[in-house]
């Protein structure tokens, strides 16, 4: 039985057999089949082409947002690569500050350090920083997940991290450093100056704007803190500044005036700016306002007054003498001299005198010249006080540079007792004290008492000297006296010293210093004892030159002044001028012999011949062994080989022949001019 065949499966191809048996190709399926194997294809194709463009783009936009986030993390890099040259230029003023040791320089640099660390920390923004960290290691996070929206949403959210702009920095520098520091710098004038060496472009705005500020302020109302900034101001600003005048005015308004208003400070400004300019009528016109209104003034202010009067007024100084008067009571050394000078002019002699002790007990020493001048007058010449006068002489003396008049005086209140206990010894040292000073006046006043031994032990030898010091700078008068008695007493000493100072005699001026207690013998009594002395010395010149210096006309004087200067015969030369004189030798030198001209000194001459040999002695014979020998030195001959002959020089003995000149004495007799009566043939005892 024939099998049934069995279905074919749906899904395979059928092959037909064609005629003449050969098997037909597959066939295709059916339509339906078809079509749905190719939209399921296509469904496919569509979908993995719509997926890989979704993840491009979504790759895409992640790389966006990591470019910026890299972006942002250069910025980063930026900021803080400044931010770390900043803490550097800190860390420098942090080390200027700790090495600096000196005041004030030490404060301000460290306030400097402080101030600068203060602008470090608003740019350095740590939190940002720390956030920005945070939020781009989110971000990289849901970049890597493919989280696109959160990674934008962080994006965002980032927070930006860059340095401050030009602008912005400069803005940020001023508010933080410089700012703070100029308010510190502007504590004292030391400060500032440093302020100004270590940022000079701050410096000056700020100092531009303090001078706006003061400029432009009510100054006749200044509070406590606007007086701070004007002695800032003055202290620092350059002194050709105009401002300053005004505040200087101002400033010195508290010594003049007590609780003044506006319009009197006004005018004293006004007075001030006059004054700056030589305008002196202007300056005493307002100056005299204000004297007019109730504001009460000080004595500073009055002195000016009187100063201005003066210039604009000089030929009426009594105008001025009151407000100076005041001014000098007060203790103003400059009105105390002017008063006092005026004083001196009008005759009012006590009265000044009375201004310049006030002076000189305040320490005043450029009147002290003044004073001592009043002082070194006699007491009926000026009337004063013994006992204030010798309290302003200690007062002087206790000065390292006192005047040596003051000792000058003080050893005559010493002596006299005029305030103080007589003291011949503290008399003495205030004498040699002024000595020393090479005060002159006083060098007779230590002779005086080295000769007496008043206040002091005897000293001929120091009185001569002192004596003599006193003579030769002019105070002949006071030395005079003391001398003639030092030649009386021990004129072997004195006469020496004496002459000397006579010939080295300088006339000198005053000393001004007037003593009255000295009388004036003439000085010839002097010449005429030192002559007197030279005479018994036989010193007869010295004595005929005093006898004439004296001028004296006793007859006995005369008589022996001529017996001095008679000339007579000169004893030595006989009345001929000449001498005979017996010089050494000039050829010889006194010798009496010279060098032999023959021999030239040898003491011998060379003759022609042969002298014996010196082995044979001249016989050519020679013994030797008992044996006779000829002489082999000179082959028997007896002489020797050279042909001269030395023989002794028959013109001299040992190479010296007698001078011709002196005839061997050494000596030539010669005619010279006699020495004591210089080729005249006569002479005076003076002359010996």
């Amino acid at each position: 039985m024939d099998a049934s065949p069995e279905p074919e499966p749906k899904s395979v191809l059928r092959t037909t057999t064609r005629a003449g048996g050969k098997a037909a190709r597959w066939r295709l399926p059916r339509w339906p089949v078809l079509v749905g194997m190719v939209g399921v294809g296509a469904a496919v194709t569509t979908g993995t082409l719509v997926k890989r463009r979704v993840d491009a783009r979504q790759h895409a936009e992640i790389q966006a947002i990591r470019m910026e986030v890299n972006a942002s993390r250069s910025e980063l890099a930026v900021y803080w690569a400044r931010v770390v040259s900043l803490r550097a230029e800190a860390e420098r003023m942090r080390a200027a500050a700790e090495s600096s040791r000196v005041e004030p320089a030490k404060s301000w640099t460290r306030a400097r350090a402080r101030c600068f660390d203060g602008f470090v920390e608003r740019v350095h923004r740590r939190a940002d920083e720390v956030a920005f960290d945070e939020q781009s290691k989110a971000i990289e996070a849901a970049c890597a997940r493919g989280d696109v929206a959160a990674a934008r949403a962080g994006l965002l959210q980032l927070t930006s991290v860059s340095f401050p702009s030009t602008a912005k920095l400069a803005a940020l520098k001023a508010e933080a450093y410089l700012q703070p520091l100029a308010e510190f710098s502007r504590q004292t004038p030391d400060y500032y100056r440093a302020f100004q060496q270590h940022e000079p472009e701050a410096a000056r705005e700020d100092f531009a704007a303090l001078r706006k500020e003061l400029a432009g302020a009510e100054i006749e109302a200044t509070t406590p803190q606007l007086m701070l900034k004007m002695e800032l101001f003055s202290t620092v600003a350059p002194k050709d500044d105009p401002l300053l005048e005004d505040i200087a005015a101002l400033a010195s308004a508290a010594d003049f005036f007590e609780n003044p208003d506006p319009a009197t400070l006004a005018a004293w400004r006004r007075a001030q700016r006059a004054i700056r300019i030589a305008e002196w009528p202007t300056a005493a016109a307002e100056m005299q306002s204000i004297l007019r209104t109730t504001v009460r003034t000080r004595q500073p202010f009055r002195a000016a007054y009187g100063r201005a009067i003066l210039q604009n007024k000089p030929d009426d100084p009594g105008a001025a003498y009151p407000y100076l008067e005041e001014a000098a009571a007060a203790g103003d050394a400059a009105a105390r001299a002017w008063v006092v000078q005026q004083d001196l002019a009008q005759g009012r002699t006590a009265q000044a005198l009375r201004w310049l002790e006030v002076g000189a007990m305040a320490g005043d020493k450029e009147n002290a010249a003044k004073l001592l001048e009043l002082y070194a007058l006699p007491r009926t010449a000026v009337p004063r006080d013994p006992k204030r006068e010798t309290g302003v002489l200690l007062r002087l003396a206790a000065g390292p540079d006192a005047p040596p008049l003051v000792a000058m005086l003080l050893a005559r209140h010493y002596e006299e007792g005029g305030g103080l206990p007589t003291s011949p010894a503290k008399a003495f040292a205030c004498y040699r004290e002024a000595a020393e000073k090479k005060h002159v006046p006083a060098f007779a006043e230590v002779a005086r008492r080295y000769l007496q031994g008043d206040g002091i032990a005897a000293d001929p030898d120091q009185a001569r000297d002192w004596a003599c010091r006193a003579f030769a700078a002019g105070e002949q008068e006071a030395a005079l006296p003391l001398l003639i008695e030092l030649m009386n007493t021990a004129p072997e000493r004195t006469a020496p010293a004496v002459q000397q100072m006579f010939e080295q005699e300088q006339v000198a001026g005053a000393a001004g210093f007037d003593d009255t207690r000295i009388g004036g013998p003439s000085m010839a009594q002097l010449q005429m004892q030192l002559a007197r002395f030279f005479d018994q010395a036989g010193d007869y010149a010295q004595a005929a030159k005093f006898y004439e210096k004296s001028g004296s006309r006793d007859p006995a004087v005369i008589k022996r002044r001529g017996e001095l200067t008679t000339v007579r015969p000169c004893e030595t030369c006989g009345g001929v001028g000449k001498v005979r004189q017996s010089p050494p030798c000039p050829t010889c030198e006194g010798k009496g012999t010279v060098l032999c001209p023959l021999c030239d000194g040898r003491g011998y001459n060379f003759a022609p011949g042969s002298p014996p040999c010196s082995t044979c002695g001249g016989s050519g014979q020679v013994r030797q062994d008992g044996h006779v020998f000829a002489c082999s030195t000179c082959g028997g001959t007896g002489k020797a080989k050279s042909s001269v002959i030395k023989q002794p020089c028959p013109n001299c003995a040992q190479g010296r022949a007698a001078c011709r000149e002196c005839g061997g004495t050494g000596r030539r007799t010669v005619l010279k001019e006699c020495p004591d009566c210089h080729g005249t043939g006569a002479r005076a005892l003076a002359d010996q």
